[in-house]
Order: structure tokens, then sequence, then C-alpha cells
């Protein structure tokens, strides 16, 4: 997924089972995963899924970082008329 630079102490602990949190250095080239597979202790894996407190703004037209690319709007309207 990235290089892991930052866990809480809870996900650290397994004091909670509900959910761990991590700080993940990602290129955002790149695309994010929806899920992940994760090891426990006992080898057991599961495929976890990925929740996103924030996704940067990127356009692969362009290849900006932090905007919304008008190019990339025309695309996926062109898209989204192309579906109706």
């Amino acid at each position: 997924m990235g290089k892991p630079l930052c866990v809480d102490d809870s996900t650290i602990k397994a004091e909670r089972i509900s959910y761990a949190r991590m700080l993940v250095e990602k290129d955002v080239t790149r695309t994010l995963p929806s899920s992940v597979n994760v090891g426990d202790p006992t080898g057991k894996e599961v495929d976890q899924t990925v929740l996103y407190d924030w996704r940067p703004l990127h356009c692969p037209i362009c290849c900006q970082i932090g905007y919304s690319c008008p190019a990339m709007r025309m695309k996926q309207d062109a898209a989204q008329a192309a579906e109706q």
C-alpha cells in the first residue's frame, strides 16, 4: 500500500478490534486500493476494506497535484453522459 509512517497506540497494543488507524506515505499518481490483505499474529489472513479520511486531488491527465483539472472534469462528464 505504501510506506507506514505512524500508528496510533490502540492499534499497536491491539486494544481495539473494530478498526486500526495508521498514516501511510503513498504515491498519489497510483490508484488507492479499496482493500488490503492483512495477517494476524496467528498467521490468519483477512482481506480488509480500507477507508480513507482524505484523498488528495490529482489529475492523471496533466499530472498535477492539488486541484481539479478542467480536462479531467470534461472526461468525467463525457463518461457520465455516455452512461445515461
